[in-house]
């Protein structure tokens, strides 16, 4: 009887750290565009930017049918924070932005909103650590703001 009551509560443990939308991603993971995280509205994630050459990249395509307006919040620990929010977006027919960034002054909270990704286009948010110390970050939202009422569905 305790081997099941053990098996359960594990399964259950699981089953919640599965489901959680709060992620924490790992040093390797998504340091480059073509290695980029598959995220999804809603998601908040915590990780840290070791050094000057460290990237680490967010990806999310609309499949959606719609044009779909994103948010990307980050927050980092300081003012002094050397973590620089950026983005691209890449269109149906391999087209791309020149990568855009949030204000470089404000780096406590970095914010880049109203990105338009049209249907089946791809967006890619970046992280780029401009000094040489360990900075953390927190990604506060990622959202989608809908064109008009009814584009939510």
């Amino acid at each position: 009887m305790k081997h099941k009551k053990f098996i359960s509560m594990l399964l259950v443990f699981a089953l919640m750290l599965v489901l959680s939308q709060s992620a924490f991603a790992l040093p390797g993971m998504g340091d480059t565009q073509e290695k980029a995280i598959n995220i999804e509205p809603g998601v908040r994630l915590n990780s840290a930017l070791q050094d000057s050459t460290d990237y680490d990249w967010y990806k999310w395509e609309n499949k959606t049918g719609k044009n779909k307006y994103t948010i990307f919040q980050v927050v980092t620990p300081s003012e002094d924070s050397g973590v620089l929010l950026g983005a691209v977006v890449i269109y149906p027919l391999g087209h791309q932005t020149l990568p855009f960034y949030a204000d470089p002054s404000i780096r406590r909270h970095q914010n880049l909103w109203n990105i338009l990704v049209p249907p089946y286009a791809k967006i890619y948010f970046f992280l780029k650590n401009t000094g040489d110390k360990l900075e953390p970050y927190e990604i506060r939202n990622f959202g989608l703001i809908h064109e008009r009422p009814g584009d939510e569905k």
